[in-house]
């Protein structure tokens, strides 16, 4: 299989999107989807987003330990000049990608997530 990109690479992506428009195709296609993440709550609104319905649902109580969370709110990172707002507008924005990218780098390799 030729590619016209590495085959090790590494990518952010900012989408900002509703959720139906990347799921639309699978969507169609899918005859049972699952959807498992501790974000979906509540389930009625996903729903909402993605424009289908979910005619059998199950939602589970918080299962994380509370020392294992973390939740932080920035409001700049390494650069003080630039305001960290992930709008549509900013995301685009080359200052802001390195700047959210470089403290998504920094939270990884510093363990904060693990």
């Amino acid at each position: 299989m030729k590619t016209t990109y590495p085959l090790h690479t590494q990518q952010l992506t900012f989408s900002c999107l509703p959720p139906s428009v990347p799921f639309a195709k699978d969507l169609k296609l899918a005859r049972s989807l699952i959807f498992a993440s501790g974000t979906l709550a509540p389930l009625a609104t996903y729903s909402g987003e993605l424009k289908i319905p979910f005619d059998i649902q199950m939602e589970c109580n918080h299962v994380i330990d509370v020392q294992r969370t973390f939740i932080t709110a920035l409001g700049h990172g390494r650069n003080s000049n630039i305001k960290l707002r992930a709008t549509y507008q900013n995301t685009d924005k080359f200052e802001f990608q390195v700047d959210f990218s470089c403290l998504t780098k920094f939270f990884i390799e510093n363990e904060f997530f693990s």
